[in-house]
């Protein structure tokens, strides 16, 4: 008696299948590793300017906390308690005004990296990088300053003024 071998045709289209999910699955590998070893190299070339990056987000943290401190401490000149100025401030202290720091260190790196860039195309990248860095130095120093004139009700260009007079000898 002869058996009757059914053929199933789906099989070959199956395997066709698998062949092309392995290959979109390999295409996708690929273009992760390209991503990675772009970003990799990205990093390589601004590496010189990483203290930078880090000293800009210092000095961004210090204007934001220093900021907090002068809501809070003029909160609680005009306040009975501290729990009631900590309360004011924090309800005054809104996410808006924290989001603010995100957009400055995004263009502060714009402008540490253009910098940089312009300085490799010019004569020494990190001397652009430098550059740079300073100017942002000045501006958030400038401002941690003024928070902390909020904060203590001083005026510190006066008490810097006072204290040269007092330390330079007059002629």
């Amino acid at each position: 008696m002869a058996t009757i071998q059914h053929k199933n045709y789906m099989q070959p289209m199956q395997i066709r299948v698998d062949k092309f999910i392995a290959s979109i699955k390999h295409i996708f590998n690929s273009v992760g590793e390209l991503l990675v070893s772009a970003i990799i190299a990205i990093c390589a070339f601004f590496a010189p300017a990483k203290l930078n990056f880090y000293a800009v987000g210092v000095l961004v943290a210090m204007d934001i906390i220093t900021a907090f401190l002068a809501a809070y401490m003029q909160n609680k000149r005009n306040s009975d308690s501290v729990i009631a100025a900590l309360l004011k401030t924090w309800g005054g202290w809104t996410s808006k005004r924290a989001f603010d720091s995100v957009p400055k260190l995004v263009w502060y790196s714009g402008l540490i990296i253009t910098a940089f860039i312009i300085g490799e195309i010019f004569d020494s990248a990190i001397k652009g990088a430098n550059l740079a860095t300073g100017i942002i130095a000045y501006i958030e120093i400038r401002s941690i300053l003024e928070n902390g004139d909020k904060a203590f009700n001083t005026n510190t260009a006066q008490l810097l003024a006072d204290y040269l007079t007092k330390l330079l000898p007059k002629k």
